[in-house]
């Protein structure tokens, strides 16, 4: 046993408390009790034969008990408080043996774990009714354990007919949370005036202890938090915060942290405003942090002030910060100083105003500094009339780290029909320009300016059809880095081709051309269909003209019986050398005309085709069909379930094709409420492999409501290159008491 470690094998000291507490609530005539058990078995066996050889023998062997009492209760009929408590064991073990045969030579591998812990739980609230103090104190470990299937085994599984379901880790341990709350303040009672003038007082303690080294992966953690609050007047609080992590598998991930804070921020962390004037809010704090880590150290202070104002016509908002940092790295000040102010002027008219200012100094060997300078407006006018208008400009000036320094210059105008223009035609239009300039610290300079023009219309003859076709060309001249063209690019994504086909804006001279047309259709009710159709065309300098084009459509109908989803996109990519065209279909169609039958098909294809002859193909096609018997006298229940199944897939990469087709039938049949009896039979070809896969599974089982069981049985044959046979037998039981 290492030093230090001992709650892990005790209970925690403050369990304790509670338990002998629990001891003398169970004689309380008004607590109720109750006693619940568990007990939960498995056995797996797993045999594989190749060619007639033994390839594989596993078996595996699990079980879980569990035994629980609870009661729960009054302290003094209500008057003083509650109280819950629990007090159990759970013990879980499985014992899994496993041989690989490689030729004449066994190799055995075992897994065996057994784990148990106690179960208990300790919560006691104390609220009297004419005192201003509550308190909660509690304590448990309620978790139960779980086991983990051929985890630790992916080549037997990937490699298998039949999944073998081998037991091959625990997850259990200990779990405990335990803590205290108490809340000392004014909360009314005959005793107010007594309390009143006393300071508010939260203690918040939380103790969470994770000890778990049986299962895969091994956790061995200790967290301890701590909060004092209090509240002095009105909204003013303080308090002191520590947290200690303690992680002693991977001790460089264990850390300290210590946090004062005072301002208006109350005990559950949430912001609090106080009214400065009838029209001002404002909300202040400060805060210091002391962070200890092995690999991130560091202690931090932070000034916040927020305010807000808000008028008949125009609301501002503030949120000032100060941050002064110190960590490995050097001496790091950082200021955010940002306004936002919005208003109104007549009836149709508002506008934005934002601020912004953000400063960032650190102090190291190499000292740098960046500072980033917004100023912004926006403004809607013209809402009443046919046409609205809306312009906007920004201003923004950044010194990078480098000692380069960038100016950018935004402006945009806009206007968009109205309902009064027409209810059938919409009409749309937009001019963008943006100028960036940057400096580098060597004196090199590089300046991009970007226009961009928008036009869009629309008509909407009916409420059933909609079209739309929208028109964007985009001009943009000079030589600069990504950051320069980020803000221009950024507003206009392509939809249509991808990084990896080189189909990106460049940071060059380039002239971009984008139209969009759309179809939405609905004929009838219930079915929609749509259309999209799009055109981008690249023209840049010192690289090749790229052309792309997608269409897309789909279809969707839903009735109460019969359900249609169809997708499909077609797109084409030239450009000199590199040039391909994709096709991809997805869809489902869904027939249930009522309860005693169901229906469906699903597919999916994706055909891809290059310039130099390669591409794949990839097609899946799955039917299937439930159909359910049920009772027609006395009370109405499922006595048959029959199922039926294709399967197709196909795969195609350059020369080499992989073809499975199944077909899939299975009954489930229910002699008794609780009974049932199914069995599955599953009937593959194997293009690949030349070979045929035959599946066969049978299953009893009844379900009560305090007791489980399950019998099953499935077997695998392999016909082709070589021969595989898989058998697995597996029983499982869950009695609850």
């Amino acid at each position: 046993m290492e030093k230090g470690k001992k709650y892990v094998y005790m209970l925690h000291p403050l369990s304790i408390v509670l338990l002998l507490l629990a001891a003398y609530f169970l004689r309380l005539p008004s607590a109720e009790a109750a006693l619940v058990g568990e007990a939960e078995l498995g056995y797996v066996s797993y045999d594989r034969e190749v060619n007639g050889a033994k390839a594989v023998d596993a078996s595996s062997f699990r079980q879980r008990y569990s035994l629980l009492y609870s009661t729960a209760g009054e302290l003094a009929n209500g008057r003083l408080g509650q109280y819950r408590l629990s007090l159990g064991y759970e013990w879980t073990s499985f014992d899994t043996k496993l041989k690989t045969f490689v030729g004449p030579q066994a190799i055995s591998d075992s897994f065996s774990v057994s784990a148990g812990h106690i179960l208990y739980r300790g919560d006691v609230r104390i609220d009297p009714q004419e005192l201003p103090v509550f308190a909660r104190f509690y304590s448990y470990d309620l978790s139960r354990s779980s086991f983990s299937s051929d985890a630790g085994l992916p080549l037997l599984q990937n490699d298998a007919l039949i999944p073998p379901s081998l037991t091959t880790s625990l997850r259990d341990g200990t779990r405990i949370l335990s803590g205290f709350n108490v809340d000392i303040g004014n909360k009314g009672g005959q005793y107010n005036s007594i309390f009143g003038q006393l300071p508010r007082i939260f203690i918040d303690y939380q103790d969470n202890i994770i000890h778990d080294l049986k299962t895969l992966t091994p956790e061995d953690t200790r967290l301890r938090r701590l909060a004092f609050v209090s509240l002095n007047k009105k909204d003013n609080w303080f308090h002191v915060r520590t947290t200690n992590f303690t992680d002693y598998l991977n001790p460089t991930l264990s850390y300290k942290e210590t946090q004062v804070i005072l301002g208006t921020i109350d005990q559950q962390m949430q912001r609090r405003w106080v009214d400065f004037s009838n029209w001002i809010k404002v909300s202040a704090d400060g805060q210091y942090t002391k962070h200890q880590e092995m690999s991130d150290s560091y202690e931090s202070y932070e000034v916040d002030l927020f305010g807000t104002a808000s008028r008949s016509r125009w609301e501002a908002k503030t949120y000032n910060s100060f941050r002064r940092t110190i960590d490995t790295y050097g001496l790091t000040y950082d200021t955010r100083i940002p306004l936002y102010v919005s208003g109104t002027m007549g009836a149709d008219t508002d506008w934005r105003v934002r601020l912004n200012m953000d400063q960032s100094k650190v102090r190291i060997l190499n000292n740098y500094d960046t500072r980033d300078f917004l100023a912004s407006y926006r403004i809607d006018t013209f809402k009443r009339e046919r046409f609205t208008l809306m312009h906007s400009g920004s201003v923004e000036s950044y010194d990078d780290s480098n000692g380069g320094k960038t100016l950018s210059l935004n402006g945009h105008l806009e206007t968009t029909s109205t309902r009064r223009f027409s209810s059938v035609y919409g009409l749309f239009a937009s001019y963008d320009i943006t100028s960036a300039r940057n400096r580098s610290r060597n004196a090199e300079e590089s300046s991009v300016l970007t226009q961009m023009f928008s036009v869009k219309g629309g008509y909407a003859p009916t409420n059933s059809l909609k079209l739309d076709i929208t028109e964007t060309v985009t001009i943009s001249n000079g030589n600069a880095a990504d950051d320069l063209t980020s803000v221009s690019t950024s507003s206009q994504p392509s939809f249509v081709g991808n990084e990896s086909s080189g189909f990106k804006t460049p940071t060059d001279s380039y002239t971009r051309s984008r139209a969009v047309a759309s179809a939405s259709w609905q004929p009838v009710a219930r079915l929609r269909i749509g259309f999209i159709l799009t055109d981008d065309l690249l023209q840049a300098r010192n690289r090749p003209t790229t052309h792309a084009t997608e269409f897309a459509n789909t279809i969707d109908y839903t009735i109460k019986s019969f359900k249609v989803r169809m997708n499909t996109r077609y797109v084409t990519y030239n450009e000199t050398n590199n040039s391909h065209t994709d096709f991809n279909g997805d869809g489902s169609i869904i027939y249930s005309p009522d309860r005693t039958l169901e229906s469906s098909v699903q597919y999916s294809y994706s055909n891809t085709n290059n310039t130099d002859g390669t591409g794949s193909r990839l097609t899946s096609l799955k039917q299937a069909t439930n159909y359910y018997l049920y009772t027609d006298y006395g009370v109405t229940r499922r006595i048959l379930e029959l199922n039926q199944g294709l399967e197709y897939d196909e795969q195609t990469y350059f020369s080499y094709r992989a073809s499975t087709k199944s077909l899939i039938g299975g009954i489930k049949y229910y002699p008794l409420t609780r009974l049932f009896i199914a069995a599955r039979a599953k009937y593959s070809l194997l293009s690949h492999e030349d070979a045929t896969q035959n599946i066969y599974n049978a299953t009893i089982g009844f379900n009560f409501n305090l007791m489980q069981a399950t019998l099953d049985y499935s077997y695998g044959r392999e016909h082709g290159n070589g021969n595989r046979l898989e058998k697995r037998f597996e029983a499982n039981l869950k009695k609850v008491f």
